[in-house]
């Protein structure tokens, strides 16, 4: 039996190594890359393991052909699985959970740093500037934190930032009522005219593209920060990059960026990069970037390794697969 991992690193060998020799009836071909049409050309495979790269309908078809009859997404997001093609194939795909703390804790800091004007800060220290000209920040204590999307990972942002005494409003189709005075749920309008930063952990859908765009960003006050840990197409970048030349906002913090496929998780650094916001995002002193890694931790690629492939093996034995799509 044969599984083709897709968007691999070098933290998750180990954890490939370990798992392929407690199951030796099982064999891994192990991929840097997302999946292309020619890797099943010739050759037999019974489950897809990706992470971010592209599943689309090509790719699904010339699976299906190689024997292909299960796709899973290390990752929470599986906007990149074409579900209905996957569905049309008679294939299944699930997507996995992992530590909520990871994303999280990055969220924070994604907060304090743009907050705190970390990037001007470093960027003067390395030039051997040590003054503190222009580099007075603000305190999260007593600043409203809007989190759009409440799971797991939204909740979890919550607790940690009640520590520095934020008041936290949330938006959330589902809202909870075991969470006591962690939060108060309100409409998007209301957290947007309220909050001082406007964090988000919302899966992406078609009802949720641009959540952050043009007529959202006019609602929030002015100077607010806009902090996405979650896909990046649920801000739209121009309409942001707009917002902060206008002073309207006053930062972002942004592990994830629309149109990145294909651009992160590669090297680029001897080529030059075709993507006019993430070139004019760079240039501002008051936004941090970062190629997508908030999930990045020991624990969490531990955890990604082992519940994904876990749910391929589960899939073929015939036991209920946990975040089973289709």
């Amino acid at each position: 039996m044969r599984i083709a991992v897709y968007d691999a690193t070098r933290g998750e060998t180990p954890f490939y190594e370990r798992w392929e020799s407690e199951h030796p009836d099982w064999e891994l071909s192990i991929f840097e890359r997302a999946p292309r049409v020619e890797d099943f050309e010739d050759a037999a495979v019974d489950a897809l393991s990706v992470s971010g790269g592209a599943v689309d309908a090509e790719i699904i078809r010339a699976a299906k052909a190689a024997g292909c009859r299960y796709v899973c997404t290390r990752s929470i997001g599986f906007d990149n699985i074409d579900l209905d093609a996957t569905r049309a194939a008679g294939m299944k795909a699930a997507n996995i959970a992992y530590s909520p703390h990871s994303v999280a804790e990055y969220a924070v800091l994604l907060m304090l740093m743009v907050s705190r004007n970390s990037r001007q800060m470093m960027r003067k220290f390395d030039a051997q500037d040590f003054r503190a000209d222009n580099l007075e920040g603000q305190e999260l204590h007593g600043k409203t934190v809007g989190i759009v999307g409440a799971g797991s990972i939204g909740l979890t942002v919550a607790r940690c930032l009640s520590g520095f005494g934020c008041e936290i409003l949330a938006v959330d189709p589902y809202p909870r009522e075991d969470i006591g005075d962690l939060l108060t749920y309100v409409e998007l309008d209301e957290l947007l005219e309220r909050s001082d930063i406007v964090s988000l952990h919302a899966a992406l859908t078609e009802e949720n593209r641009h959540v952050i765009g043009a007529e959202s960003i006019a609602r929030m006050k002015p100077g607010a920060i806009v902090i996405n840990c979650a896909r990046g197409p649920l801000v739209d970048s121009q309409a942001l990059a707009d917002a902060l030349v206008s002073g309207h906002l006053g930062g972002a913090g942004l592990d994830v960026l629309e149109g990145e496929e294909g651009l992160y998780f590669q090297d680029h650094s001897a080529a030059p990069i075709n993507h006019a916001a993430l070139a004019q995002l760079r240039s501002m002193p008051n936004v941090v970037l970062s190629p997508h890694l908030a999930y990045l931790t020991r624990e969490v690629v531990e955890q990604t390794v082992e519940r994904g492939l876990g749910n391929v093996l589960a899939f073929h034995e015939g036991r209920p697969v946990a975040g089973e799509l289709c």
